[in-house]
Protein backbone atom coordinates (compact mmCIF):
# COMPACT_ATOMS: atom_id res chain seq x y z
CA UNK A 1 0.00 0.00 0.00
CA UNK A 2 2.84 2.41 0.86
CA UNK A 3 4.51 1.59 -2.40
CA UNK A 4 1.34 2.43 -4.33
CA UNK A 5 0.95 5.65 -2.36
CA UNK A 6 4.54 6.66 -3.11
CA UNK A 7 4.05 5.95 -6.80
CA UNK A 8 0.92 8.11 -6.87
CA UNK A 9 2.73 10.89 -5.00
CA UNK A 10 5.62 10.80 -7.51
CA UNK A 11 3.18 10.96 -10.42
CA UNK A 12 1.37 13.83 -8.77
CA UNK A 13 4.65 15.68 -8.15
CA UNK A 14 5.69 15.12 -11.77
CA UNK A 15 2.35 16.41 -13.06
CA UNK A 16 2.52 19.37 -10.70
CA UNK A 17 6.05 20.22 -11.85
CA UNK A 18 4.87 20.01 -15.49
CA UNK A 19 1.99 22.34 -14.75
CA UNK A 20 4.33 24.78 -13.01
CA UNK A 21 6.64 24.77 -16.07
CA UNK A 22 3.67 25.38 -18.39
CA UNK A 23 2.44 28.19 -16.16
CA UNK A 24 5.89 29.81 -16.16
CA UNK A 25 6.12 29.53 -19.94
CA UNK A 26 2.66 31.06 -20.37
CA UNK A 27 3.51 33.82 -17.92
CA UNK A 28 6.68 34.68 -19.83
CA UNK A 29 4.85 34.61 -23.16
CA UNK A 30 2.13 36.91 -21.82
CA UNK A 31 4.75 39.28 -20.42
CA UNK A 32 6.43 39.46 -23.85
CA UNK A 33 3.06 40.02 -25.51
CA UNK A 34 2.27 42.85 -23.06
CA UNK A 35 5.63 44.49 -23.73
CA UNK A 36 5.09 44.24 -27.48
CA UNK A 37 1.60 45.72 -27.18
CA UNK A 38 2.89 48.55 -24.98
CA UNK A 39 5.59 49.40 -27.52
CA UNK A 40 3.06 49.29 -30.34
CA UNK A 41 0.64 51.47 -28.39
CA UNK A 42 3.36 53.98 -27.59
CA UNK A 43 4.36 54.15 -31.25
CA UNK A 44 0.76 54.63 -32.37
CA UNK A 45 0.18 57.29 -29.71
CA UNK A 46 3.31 59.19 -30.76
CA UNK A 47 2.30 59.02 -34.42
CA UNK A 48 -1.23 60.23 -33.67
CA UNK A 49 0.02 63.07 -31.49
CA UNK A 50 2.34 64.17 -34.30
CA UNK A 51 -0.47 63.97 -36.86
CA UNK A 52 -2.81 65.93 -34.60
CA UNK A 53 -0.18 68.60 -33.99
CA UNK A 54 0.50 68.94 -37.72
CA UNK A 55 -3.23 69.17 -38.43
CA UNK A 56 -3.70 71.83 -35.76
CA UNK A 57 -0.74 73.82 -37.06
CA UNK A 58 -2.15 73.68 -40.59
CA UNK A 59 -5.59 74.76 -39.39
CA UNK A 60 -4.07 77.61 -37.35
CA UNK A 61 -2.05 78.79 -40.33
CA UNK A 62 -5.15 78.66 -42.54
CA UNK A 63 -7.17 80.55 -39.92
CA UNK A 64 -4.48 83.23 -39.55
CA UNK A 65 -4.25 83.64 -43.33
CA UNK A 66 -8.03 84.03 -43.58
CA UNK A 67 -8.02 86.54 -40.71
CA UNK A 68 -5.32 88.59 -42.45
CA UNK A 69 -7.31 88.57 -45.70
CA UNK A 70 -10.48 89.60 -43.87
CA UNK A 71 -8.59 92.37 -42.04
CA UNK A 72 -7.12 93.76 -45.27
CA UNK A 73 -10.55 93.60 -46.92
CA UNK A 74 -12.23 95.31 -43.96
CA UNK A 75 -9.50 97.94 -43.85
CA UNK A 76 -9.88 98.68 -47.59
CA UNK A 77 -13.66 98.91 -47.27
CA UNK A 78 -13.30 101.24 -44.31
CA UNK A 79 -10.86 103.40 -46.25
CA UNK A 80 -13.28 103.55 -49.21
CA UNK A 81 -16.17 104.52 -46.95
CA UNK A 82 -14.01 107.13 -45.22
CA UNK A 83 -12.90 108.56 -48.55
CA UNK A 84 -16.48 108.55 -49.87
CA UNK A 85 -17.85 110.26 -46.79
CA UNK A 86 -15.02 112.81 -46.85
CA UNK A 87 -15.87 113.77 -50.44
CA UNK A 88 -19.57 114.07 -49.61
CA UNK A 89 -18.91 116.32 -46.64
CA UNK A 90 -16.85 118.80 -48.67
Amino acid sequence: MDEHRQKIDREFDALLAGQVRELDALSQRHAKDRERLQKTSATVETRRRRQLQQQQEAELKQFQTQQKKDYVKWKDELRKVSCASATVVR
